[in-house]
């Protein structure tokens, strides 16, 4: 992802990660360490013959199962991301860190149970929610997901690692140059808007850093009877917080190239919302501007890898271009 520091898995490593996932759902290492899991998080303890992994996400990098369990309290609805590398205890301490500054026991705001790290799956677990993702349409989840993110913002909590602006223009630099390869004949050039970014990021860096999701989109957030609850910190860090909100809209814009509906108001909405909530002013926005920018080329690159039209990535590239040149102006 474009905040860290990231080569894709080799071949050893995707192995490994498939071998991960069988033993997962084969369930019987999972019980055993639910168990010892259990006793961590301080709640009842798991009958181990009640476990039930299912599959729902296997990709090159990362997997994810649903599991559900039975303890002496009730139901326990569960969620396992599994990793070619040990991204789980990362994910798992940054969790950890925003549950005990607050964020779990928040009254509108929940960030769900962290439980803990099984090493031997490369398994990070978490409390599971019930409910859907606010759709593009839903306005109010995006007024409620705005304050979530501002409520995370505000938090007490010191996430690892502390990522700096020249890490992701680098990252931003070595990805254009590879869609320019792979796509020669869009008509702007995205080496040159990396270029741009770099000598805009002279004179936006150097924010103070605070904790931030890093992949924020509509999906970051389960909300149900009113009450948001944010979800998934693989990506999780300390960086300047306009990089949640542009991102955000970034990843609202490539939804639109992949379904018949405008974002627009879904995306003013949340903008609104997190300004109304934080006192958001013009220099932070500028940088919403910026990040917007950043993260579309990343989305051009990102989609023409796993097979999008290039009319689509020409889109995410055009798009890129506004908002970089909004934050320069």
């Amino acid at each position: 992802m474009s905040l860290w520091r990231h080569r894709g898995p080799d071949a050893e490593a995707v192995e490994r990660l498939r071998r991960r996932h069988a033993r997962t759902l084969n369930g019987g290492e999972l019980a055993a360490a639910l168990s010892r899991l259990a006793a961590d998080a301080g709640v009842p303890p798991i009958d181990p013959a009640s476990v039930v992994a299912q599959p729902l996400v296997l990709r090159r990098d990362r997997f994810i199962v649903t599991v559900d369990a039975r303890s002496a309290a009730g139901p326990v609805a569960l969620i396992a991301k599994g990793y070619t590398d040990e991204r789980a205890a990362q994910a798992f301490a940054n969790h950890r860190a925003l549950w005990d500054a607050g964020l779990g026991a928040d009254r509108d705001v929940d960030i769900g149970r962290p439980w803990g790290v099984i090493d031997s799956l490369g398994l990070v677990v978490t409390e599971r929610f019930p409910g859907r993702h606010p759709s593009a349409g839903d306005l109010e989840g995006a007024r409620l997901a705005a304050r979530a993110t501002a409520r995370l913002h505000g938090c007490a909590a010191r996430l690892a690692p502390r990522v700096e602006l020249g890490v992701v223009l680098d990252n931003l630099e070595r990805r254009m140059r590879l869609l320019a390869a792979r796509a020669p004949d869009l008509e702007r050039s995205p080496v040159e808007l990396a270029r741009t970014a770099r000598a805009l990021g002279d004179e936006l860096g150097g924010q103070d850093a605070r904790p931030v999701n890093g992949d924020l989109s509509r999906e970051s957030f389960i909300i149900v009877d009113g009450r948001t609850h944010l979800i998934d910190w693989d990506l999780s860090c300390e960086f300047d917080p306009a990089w949640d909100v542009g991102h955000y809209l970034a990843q609202a814009r490539r939804y639109e190239l992949r379904h018949p509906v405008s974002t627009d108001q879904l995306r003013a909405t949340f903008v609104e919302a997190y300004v109304d909530a934080t006192a958001a002013d013009a220099a932070f926005l500028r940088r919403v501007d910026y990040y917007e920018g950043i993260v579309c080329l990343h989305k051009a690159h990102t989609i023409g890898r796993y097979g999008a039209p290039v009319e689509h990535s020409a889109a995410l590239v055009d798009a890129a271009a506004r908002a970089l040149a909004r934050a320069g102006a």
